[in-house]
């Protein structure tokens, strides 16, 4: 009689083996497809928020500072509205507006600003909606949209060691320490003597960066109605 040809298949081991290897795969691809996304996500904010920069420098050398700042809101404390229009809005039930932080303030949009910006093109805003959970039990910070915020009377706040009226695009990215890709980028370095020191000198790459929430950076394009 012929001799049955034993027959050899893969052993528990082996086949666990595989399923690990193929569990890493996965995971690695994961990880990488999320950091794609992560750079998709803050270079879309980025360039939203630069582009609003340029409107905003274009139609100063083309109108001067005074027309600008009659356009932009006055008063002493600093003044915040969304830069753009078409955004998500970031509060339900309320005024569309564009930011919310954990405080329950939110900045909404400012008529005169809008119809400033559209002097020079298109404004309506594709930047992705961006929420960062700092606390479960507090409510997170959500933008769908950069922001300026105007200081028009300014004894108290001082840029580069001198009172200034100033202004700053403000947007948010995914990660921290994360490169903000817009000059000159405006960075807050203290208090002293009661007043509110900045900076726009010190080369920074980003304004300021937390750990909390998974990490997040904020970003401030420092702007000069009289720049």
């Amino acid at each position: 009689m012929w001799a049955r040809k034993k027959q050899k298949g893969f052993t528990v081991v082996e086949l666990l083996i595989v399923v690990i290897i193929i569990a890493i795969l996965a995971a690695i691809t994961i990880v990488a497809f999320n950091g794609m996304q992560t750079r998709a996500r803050n270079a879309a904010i980025t360039s939203q928020a630069g582009k609003m920069s340029k409107y905003l420098r274009s139609y100063v050398a083309l109108h001067g500072a005074e027309q600008m700042k009659s356009q932009l809101p006055v008063g002493g404390s600093p003044v915040t509205y969304c830069l753009g229009t078409g955004y998500q809005d970031v509060v339900e039930g309320a005024a569309v507006g564009c930011y919310v932080n954990t405080a329950g303030q939110y900045n909404s949009s400012y008529a005169n600003l809008d119809s400033l910006l559209q002097t020079w093109g298109n404004i309506s805003v594709s930047s992705p909606r961006v929420k960062v959970i700092i606390d479960p039990m507090d409510p997170p910070i959500e933008q769908s949209a950069p922001t300026l915020t105007y200081v028009s009377s300014a004894p108290t706040y001082l840029v580069d060691g001198k009172p200034n009226v100033f202004g700053y695009i403000s947007y948010i990215l995914v990660g921290e320490n994360v490169d903000c890709g817009n000059n000159p980028v405006l960075t807050y370095t203290g208090t002293s003597g009661g007043n509110f020191l900045y900076s726009t000198t010190s080369g920074a790459k980003f304004s300021s960066s937390s750990s909390a929430g998974g990490g997040y950076t904020t970003c401030w394009i420092y702007f000069h109605p009289d720049a």
